[in-house]
């Protein structure tokens, strides 16, 4: 769709309601109610059989109407929703606006009702949001046709720069009335339901183009367009503006509540997640940490390099606020000494460093003083080099107040995050209204605080992020010349194929030969040189070493023969006659470190290379990170440095280091020779990738081919 075409929707002059009433608890008059309170100027077309409707003229249909509709909200029992369709197509309509429920979510029947609806409406060139979706708004425009429960009970909508686009209406509603609770407004909020025609992406575009669009928040269960994803988030971080999302589906019961909400397909999270890190987009698991990161960041600022300084009435407080920050990856500042000559004025020598203890400064200084006390000393904490972020604990606490006005006014004026963690609940109702009357965010755990400070972390990366250069290779004819006949059938192909496919490709493979008795096994052997290997080479079997299907460290002529001979016996016993091919001769590679290099193609995000601790153990480590291919050197490393066994890749406990840049060289080439085959390449694992300081080679490899 155009983006004219949308902004046609979010600027809407006017509206025809399908089942406005008098009556508002009812949707369609619900959502009348909820334009006309909230000021919208617009022109409010009703559809009913009574001439007046909440005292405006009705029409009996939209055909009635004397001037065109901007944009028809349908909200009628689900039988009549196709009828509606076709008459607002007729008329041409630009847009339609289905509050309407059971369709796709319901099931294969209501799957087909919707289905039904785009075909009526796209043969006539109208555009559908939902069904099964609960509105939108434009609060800077007063345009409030969304009747979630947050509507309905504030009779103001706020305008602000936070743009929000939802498959939930309700989680939408959900960030409305947090954002109310703050005093930091939306500047719009979309309800897509079920994606029937017009999607989340549409709306993001908006979003992106909106001038009053500083942040823009998702939250999705099905992505519908990747690719499109993917270039609507480069351009939004590329225009200054962070992209926030939520993605449900995760688990196998989330994947299924996703399904029976909204009739979607989750899709693969850890692809999503990779592909989220590459682009900046910052990736939450709740749409109220999504809110509340939204909120600090318009309210407060970027993120600042430097530590974290804690501000507390309370020791317990100040001791668990400091764990909470070492497990969020934060560290806590040493203050200079410009800033301990400031607080040398209000607190005694011993209370100098962090974190800053204001009851010291209450027992140590008298009461008319405390106020300004406290003031100059956070003042004092946040001005310093070294504090890049700040967070007040307040607990049920003396001098309260004289805390919370000192936290809004440095939060202010001090140009770095601060975050207001209020824990005293109904105690601290007034420094609540304080906070929202400030236009501060305020939260009640450390969680919440270390989660805010993270994702502020996280948007400051994707900001200074360096545009992505990298491209998909074409597929080197060597490579291509050893692929299987295309049938469209995926087969698993041997690791000879497979070696010899990455050898073509320039990646670097042990010499190695196949041997169909143990007379070739030993003369194979002979001409590779001492030590060897002797693997088996047969059809189906993937963990070759838990049948007794590998020997290593061959050093004679006869223990060659004698382990061809074992495999063969192992083969008689746990595979069918047949079934063995014979066994693969292989130079023994030395290794200190070995990795797992891997791939796989995502119906939704293309090719995904893995790379990380790799051997037998690969599986229950888990000790892995993706990269979507095709990628940079530039992003290898980092992804590299985030392996929780990443010391010994640089020496640990005086092992011999890797050569790191022919190890990013080698997983380059190895997401180029992925990313080349696309779709053709399913599944591929190169492990172990055995590394011995600057020598690297893949000491065994598979793939499944379509």
């Amino acid at each position: 769709m155009s983006l004219a075409q949308i902004q046609r929707i979010m600027n809407a002059r006017s509206v025809a309601i399908y089942g406005a009433s008098d009556d508002i608890s009812k949707w369609g008059g619900g959502l009348m109610h909820q334009l006309r309170r909230h000021g919208w100027q617009g022109k409010i077309f009703p559809i009913n059989r009574k001439e007046f409707v909440q005292g405006q003229k009705a029409y009996l249909d939209i055909g009635s109407i004397p001037e065109p509709v901007d944009l028809a909200c349908v909200a009628v029992p689900v039988d009549q929703v196709g009828r509606v369709i076709g008459e607002c197509a007729d008329v041409g309509v630009a847009a339609c606006l289905i509050i309407s429920s059971n369709f796709a979510e319901a099931g294969e029947d209501g799957l087909r009702r919707q289905e039904e609806l785009v075909e009526i409406a796209s043969a006539r060139g109208t555009r559908l949001l939902g069904p099964n979706c609960m509105g939108l708004m434009n609060t800077h425009a007063q345009f409030n046709l969304c009747n979630s429960a947050s509507s309905e009970y504030y009779d103001h909508t706020p305008s602000g720069p936070i743009g929000i686009a939802s498959q939930s209406g309700a989680l939408m509603g959900t960030m409305l009335a947090r954002s109310y609770t703050c005093g930091i407004g939306l500047s719009s909020g979309i309800s897509v339901g079920n994606q029937a025609d017009l999607e989340v992406a549409d709306f993001f575009e908006y979003l992106i183009d909106d001038e009053n669009t500083r942040i823009i928040c998702l939250y999705i269960e099905e992505m519908r367009s990747p690719e499109r994803f993917r270039e609507l988030a480069q351009r939004s971080i590329a225009a200054g503006k962070p992209v926030l999302l939520v993605k449900a589906g995760r688990s196998e019961g989330g994947a299924h509540a996703v399904q029976s909400h909204t009739g979607s397909l989750a899709g693969t999270h850890e692809s999503l997640a990779a592909v989220c890190h590459q682009l900046g987009v910052v990736l939450l698991d709740d749409v109220i940490d999504m809110i509340d990161i939204a909120m600090a960041w318009v309210s407060v600022g970027d993120w600042s390099e430097g530590g974290v300084a804690v501000a507390t009435a309370s020791g317990g407080g100040g001791a668990l606020a400091m764990d909470a920050l070492d497990a969020a990856g934060f560290s806590l500042p040493t203050l200079g000494a410009s800033t301990q000559a400031a607080l040398g004025r209000w607190a005694p020598p011993t209370h100098l460093q962090l974190p800053l203890d204001v009851g010291v400064l209450a027992s140590h200084n008298p009461p008319r003083d405390l106020p300004q006390g406290i003031l100059e000393s956070l003042k004092a904490v946040m001005a310093d080099d070294a504090v890049g972020a700040g967070i007040y604990v307040m607990t049920t606490q003396k001098n309260a107040q004289a805390c919370w006005e000192a936290v809004i006014e440095t939060a202010k004026t001090c140009g770095k995050p601060y975050v207001f963690v209020n824990q005293s609940s109904e105690v601290g109702s007034a420094a609540s209204r304080a906070m929202r009357e400030a236009s501060l965010l305020e939260v009640t755990s450390l969680t919440s605080a270390t989660t805010v400070l993270g994702g502020l972390r996280d948007i400051h990366r994707a900001l200074t992020l360096p545009q992505r250069t990298a491209a998909v290779p074409p597929l080197d004819a060597s490579v291509a010349a050893l692929l299987p006949a295309e049938d469209g059938e995926p087969v698993t192909i041997s690791e000879a194929e497979t070696k010899a496919m990455l050898a073509a490709a320039g990646l670097p493979v042990p010499r190695q030969a196949m041997a169909r008795d143990a007379d070739e096994a030993s003369r194979i052997a002979q001409e590779i040189g001492f030590p060897v290997v002797l693997k088996i080479d047969a059809t189906g079997v993937t963990h070759k070493s838990d049948m007794g299907g590998v020997a290593v460290n061959l050093t004679t002529d006869s223990a060659v023969r004698a382990a061809f001979k074992s495999i063969a016996a192992a083969a008689e016993r746990h595979l069918q006659p047949g079934q063995m091919q014979g066994c693969l001769v292989q130079q023994m590679v030395p290794g200190d470190v070995e990795l797992i290099v891997g791939a796989r193609w995502d119906a939704q995000f293309g090719t995904m290379v893995v790379v990380g601790v790799g051997g037998t153990l690969v599986e229950l480590l888990h000790d892995v990170q993706i990269l979507p291919a095709p990628f940079t050197r530039e992003e290898v490393l980092p992804q590299l440095q985030r392996l929780k066994l990443y010391p010994l890749l640089t020496g640990y406990r005086g092992a011999r280091p890797v050569d790191l840049d022919r190890l990013v060289d080698t997983v380059c080439r190895i997401g180029d020779f992925a990313a080349s085959l696309g779709p053709r390449l399913l599944e591929f694992d190169a492990n172990p990738v055995r590394i011995s300081g600057s020598n690297i080679c893949i000491a065994d490899a598979r793939a499944v081919i379509r």
